[in-house]
């Protein structure tokens, strides 16, 4: 996810995909966590996704908007216990030591012991990428590689070959 900092160099990070639709791209975060901060700032950002083995690629870029938290908690419930305490545990991104990790992970189980389902945080939650663009690239011999550009405008794709 591709990102510019407020000196606008650029930053990038992985980030899981959950799910996609004809709309969307979601992943899941710590709002307070640095990738947080930048989409706060700048809802903009970019995926890629490359595929070796066929030699091909998706690139994407688009707005960047919060899903809601009905969504989020949804996802959250369905992570695995020990997941949903880490997320209360971290602070993405904050310098840290394993061992004060290791110390707020237990603090929060012990916090939880007695919820059976541990609610969502406020600092966390989901984010979709709505796409305005999408290039699909095929690798092709002499570097003679197809590229197949859509650009969304007002609610129409248009489709544009490019050179390799």
């Amino acid at each position: 996810m591709p990102q510019a900092d407020e000196n606008n160099i650029p930053d990038t990070r992985v980030v899981l995909l959950k799910s996609f639709s004809d709309e969307r791209f979601v992943f899941f975060t710590n709002y307070s966590s640095r990738k947080g901060e930048h989409l706060a700032k700048n809802p903009w950002g970019a995926m890629n996704f490359y595929w070796a083995s066929v030699t091909r690629q998706i690139r994407l870029r688009g707005q960047v908007i919060k899903i809601s938290h009905a969504e989020s908690e949804k996802y959250f419930q369905g992570r695995p216990r020990e997941s949903q305490i880490a997320a209360y545990a971290s602070k993405q991104s904050q310098p840290t030591t394993p061992e004060f990790l290791e110390t707020q992970f237990n603090n929060y189980q012990k916090q939880f012991q007695s919820i059976d389902a541990i609610p969502c945080p406020e600092h966390w939650g989901g984010y979709a990428l709505i796409p305005i663009e999408v290039e699909f690239w095929q690798g092709n011999r002499y570097r003679l590689h197809y590229r197949v550009r859509y650009t969304k405008e007002n609610k129409v794709w248009n489709k544009q070959s490019l050179s390799p």
